[in-house]
C-alpha cells in the first residue's frame, strides 16, 4: 500500500491556499519550544487546533512520518493543482528529510509557487546545498520569539522573508508596523510572491485556530 501525503484546504485565513503540513506534535523540537514563555511557540494555535480536530491530527501525523522517513520517490510526489500553495501551517520541518522531500515537491510542480514556514532553518540549509533551491519555492523565516527578529536569517542566503509575531502593546508602543494580512492570506499574497517585502510583521492573534474543521 503506497501512503499519500494528504494535501489541507484549510478554511478562516488561509482559505483557497491547500497547504501540506506535519504535525507539531510529532516534533520534538517543537515541543521543547512550546515549553518556552517567551517563545512565540507557547501561543501555539495548531496545538490547540489538533486538540479539538482528531481527523487532521492524525492525518498531519501521517504526513509527518511519510515526508520525514525516507526519500520520496516520483510516483509518491504529489500534484497540486493550484498556482501558489504553503508548506507546514501546523508543524515544521523535522530533519534534513523532511527539507528535501519539499524540494522535491516544489520542482515536481513548477507552475505552483509554494511558501514554506520553518524556525528550523539548518535542515533547510544542509538540503538547498544537496539539491539546490528550486525557483517557485519561496523559505519564510519564522522568528521564533515574540516581538523580536531572529537575526541568525543572516546566516543563510537562500531566506526570502522573516516573518516576526508582535503583541499589539509590543507593536503601538515600538511604531512597529504591521503589514501581514492576517484575515485572508489569498487577497494578501505578500507571502507567496517574489517581491520588495523582506520583513514581515503580524499582530499576534490569541484566538486563531488556523481552522482545520474539513476533515471533520
Amino acid at each position: 500500500v503506497i501512503e499519500q501525503i494528504f494535501i489541507s484546504h484549510p478554511q478562516g485565513k488561509m482559505n483557497g491556499i491547500p497547504t501540506i503540513t506535519t504535525s507539531m506534535l510529532c516534533n520534538p523540537i517543537c515541543e521543547q519550544r512550546a515549553k518556552d514563555e517567551t517563545s512565540v511557540c507557547a501561543h501555539c494555535y495548531a496545538k490547540r487546533g489538533l486538540a479539538i480536530y482528531p481527523a487532521a491530527r492524525n492525518r498531519y501525523a501521517e504526513n509527518t512520518k511519510i515526508l520525514s522517513s525516507h526519500d520520496l520517490e516520483v510516483y509518491e510526489l504529489p500534484v497540486l493543482n493550484s498556482r501558489i500553495a504553503r508548506f507546514e501551517s501546523h508543524g515544521d520541518l523535522v530533519n534534513v528529510t523532511h527539507a528535501k522531500n519539499y524540494i522535491r515537491i516544489a520542482r515536481a510542480n513548477p507552475w505552483c509557487t509554494i511558501a514554506l514556514w520553518t524556525k528550523n532553518a539548518a535542515f533547510m540549509d544542509k538540503a538547498i546545498k544537496e539539491l539546490g533551491k528550486p525557483d517557485n519555492l519561496i523559505c519564510v523565516y519564522s522568528s521564533d520569539h515574540l516581538n523580536q527578529v531572529s537575526q541568525d536569517f543572516s546566516n543563510y542566503s537562500w531566506i526570502d522573508k522573516v516573518f516576526t509575531v508582535y503583541d499589539k502593546a509590543y507593536s503601538k508602543q515600538h511604531n512597529v508596523g504591521i503589514n501581514c494580512g492576517a484575515r485572508n492570506c489569498l487577497t494578501c499574497h505578500k507571502c507567496y510572491e517574489h517581491n520588495s517585502i523582506f520583513f514581515v510583521n503580524e499582530s499576534l492573534n490569541k484566538e486563531a485556530l488556523h481552522h482545520v474543521k474539513e476533515l471533520q
